[in-house]
């Protein structure tokens, strides 16, 4: 079997504490996903990027790849930017598989979440 590789993947920013809190949520899903290939990437701004990612995995026993968008809803960088930045990297990595998760946003725990934020006000 195929070993697969997770990134997840955020638009990127300049604050370093937006950052840290990326960096918080990707570790923290690596050491609850039973794969040492859980990787953070940003679309822009930040580093890495997706294509660095992708580089580094592109000469080990990766073959599968599956890119987890950190955003919210069905918005333009998940329905035309990301998808085009994977198309590219499908051409420049024919051996390796790619796929796209949709996004976070439409699930019941993001209630819980905005009502647990609510409930400590």
């Amino acid at each position: 079997m195929n070993a697969q590789a997770i990134i997840i993947i955020d638009h990127g920013s300049k604050s370093i504490t937006a950052t840290e809190e990326f960096d918080f949520v990707v570790n923290t899903v690596k050491k609850k996903y039973i794969n040492d290939h859980v990787y953070g990437a940003h679309m822009e701004i930040s580093s890495p990027s997706l294509g660095e990612i992708v580089k580094q995995l592109a000469n080990t026993q990766i073959k599968n790849i599956l890119v987890v968008p950190y955003f919210l809803f069905n918005g333009r960088h998940i329905i035309r930017d990301i998808p085009q930045m994977i198309e590219e990297l499908k051409a420049q990595y024919p051996a390796i598989n790619f796929k796209m998760a949709g996004p976070i946003g439409k699930e019941e725990q993001m209630a819980d979440i905005l009502l647990k934020r609510i409930s400590t006000m």
